[in-house]
């Protein structure tokens, strides 16, 4: 489906030129510049609005200007900080998320909108299966845990180190309640499927 798109695209761009180009030079001079300029302009307002991200940021630039100054936030001070409605704002936030495939996570009873990259929660996911599987100890719990997240910090440095631990603590703590969900995630999210391997890492954090 996305190649059809993309030969569509290329396509209707082609007729396009080839049209202003035929105009320019069979026709008139003057109506071949009228059309390639109307085919330029058309060529940019499709990129404007196909392009992911371009109109969530004309629809939401408040949220996505707070969103942008800090990956952790409660509800409450979002909502205090745009003066949106409950609803309203978890439609956006949800939208968000699914333009840029990012993955929410709601901690404890307070709902923190902390969001990941989808591609980094698929390879930090293994390492935490791997680290937890393996030291079924209790005493090595909180070491294990701390190399994992001085690990992953260091892999990623655009993620703080309270970032991570809070990614850690919850990826645990889903692999400990939810062993079966967790069976899935790891089983569907190593097939080779991008939108699949999404699917499965957000049930995580549904």
């Amino acid at each position: 489906m996305q190649n059809t798109k993309s030969f569509l695209d290329y396509f209707l761009y082609a007729a396009g030129v080839g049209l202003s180009l035929y105009l320019y030079f069979m026709v008139d001079a003057f109506w071949g510049i009228i059309s390639i300029f109307s085919v330029t302009i058309l060529l940019l307002i499709y990129l404007l609005f196909t392009t992911p991200g371009t109109l969530i940021r004309i629809k939401y630039p408040p949220l996505i200007k707070t969103l942008q100054k800090t990956n952790l936030i409660t509800e409450q001070d979002l909502q205090t900080k745009i003066n949106w409605p409950a609803l309203k704002l978890h439609r956006a936030l949800y939208e968000i998320a699914k333009t840029w495939n990012l993955c929410p996570l709601i901690l404890l009873n307070k709902k923190q909108y902390f969001y990941i990259s989808a591609s980094i929660m698929e390879e930090i996911i293994p390492k935490v299966h791997e680290i937890f599987t393996v030291s079924s100890k209790a005493s090595n719990i909180k070491i294990v845990r701390a190399q994992l997240v001085g690990q992953i910090t260091k892999q990623y440095p655009f993620l703080t180190r309270q970032q991570v631990e809070i990614v850690v603590a919850h990826l645990q703590r889903q692999m400990e309640k939810f062993p079966k969900k967790w069976e899935q995630v790891c089983k569907n999210g190593s097939e080779n499927n991008p939108k699949n391997k999404i699917k499965w890492i957000n049930k995580l954090f549904s």
